[in-house]
């Protein structure tokens, strides 16, 4: 059960540059822009319903609500 990542092999090109054997692109090109957020407190990329802009720094800032849940009604139990 390891937790380790096996390092990505790599291959030198005719150029004697290094590339990576891995496909190019950002997990992100299936989204749309903007679709998910970078949490402040915990980093971790989370769609904007699953969170909140809060006021931290001077700047609105965006935060998941794993990390600061929402503020339950007056009343509701």
């Amino acid at each position: 059960m390891s937790d380790v990542l096996e390092p990505t092999p790599t291959k030198i090109n005719s150029d004697g540059l290094r590339y990576k054997a891995k496909p190019g692109g950002s997990p992100f090109t299936a989204n749309a822009m903007g679709t998910t957020m970078s949490c402040l407190l915990c980093g971790q990329h989370k769609p904007r319903a699953a969170g909140a802009f809060k006021s931290m720094f001077n700047a609105k800032q965006f935060v998941c609500f794993d990390c600061r849940p929402p503020k339950l009604l007056a009343g509701a139990k």
